[in-house]
């Protein structure tokens, strides 16, 4: 029978505390193991928690940005074209408001009608559209007197001053200086000019591409884009201008059609 050999204590002490050693090891292995892991998932976690935040805070900037180029543009503009229509609504209805020049006021005659700026800027044009004036339709007198130079397109008529023949396109109406001169028909004041020949003239539009001129005229208080009424008075006579000094004074009355005269005499009431 073999014979069991006995370890020493002090071998016992150092083999237990070996492996008690060794288990410590293996337990702080294993547990730092499982918290690196769990570190990395931790990380991994964050890092997609971040991800989503990003990806929501972007979401959220481009719907403020898609509301802010849509919502505010369109309300801006629905805003802008009220508010131009307003204006334009206002300028209509001030533009029909009548109103009188006072007696040495510059601005137009007692009884011419004036808007307000907003005429100027609409153009007379789109004012004289409001009146109406026809082949069949009859003129006012602007001044009682003889017409001593008929309107002649067709043969020429002796003018004295100018001591020659030539055609005339409008009608010389003989008045003293000073003779008050009248709108022959209502329209809107489309031209006021001075020339050499027939001094201040004023050029009235009618409707209907009818013009009425006046020329020869003094204290004239009209303005462009002022309305007149028939009637109304637009003027005086003036002295007669050095085209006209053997005639005498008188008044210089035009009336066209599309821009091509003829004879007023035939209009007139």
């Amino acid at each position: 029978m073999k014979k069991i050999k006995k370890r020493s204590p002090e071998k016992m002490m150092s083999f237990i505390i070996t492996g008690a050693l060794v288990c410590a090891l293996a337990v702080g292995v294993i547990s730092v193991a499982g918290r690196t892991k769990k570190g990395s998932s931790n990380i991994v976690d964050l890092n997609e928690t971040k991800i989503e935040q990003a990806k929501a805070e972007e979401n959220t900037r481009r719907d403020i940005t898609e509301y802010t180029k849509s919502r505010p543009i369109t309300e801006q503009n629905n805003s802008m074209t009220k508010s131009a229509d307003d204006e334009n609504a206002d300028l209509q209805a001030r533009s029909d408001i009548p109103t009188k020049a006072g007696s040495g006021d510059t601005s137009g005659s007692d009884t011419a009608r004036q808007g307000n700026d907003g005429v100027a800027a609409n153009s007379a044009d789109n004012i004289a559209a409001k009146y109406s004036f026809g082949e069949n339709d009859t003129l006012k007198r602007p001044v009682n007197g003889e017409v001593i130079m008929k309107y002649s397109m067709d043969s020429t008529i002796y003018y004295k001053t100018l001591g020659l023949y030539k055609v005339n396109p409008a009608v010389n109406i003989a008045a003293s200086a000073g003779t008050e001169v009248i709108a022959a028909a209502s329209g809107v004041v489309n031209a006021i000019n001075v020339s050499d020949e027939t001094g201040t003239t004023v050029s009235i539009d009618i409707g209907n591409n009818y013009v009425t001129t006046y020329g020869l005229l003094d204290d004239v208080k009209l303005k462009k884009g002022m309305t007149v009424v028939a009637g109304d008075v637009i003027g005086k006579v003036a002295e007669p201008t050095r085209y006209y000094t053997e005639e005498g004074a008188n008044l210089y009355f035009k009336l066209t059609v599309d821009d091509k005269p003829v004879d007023p005499v035939a209009y007139f009431e």
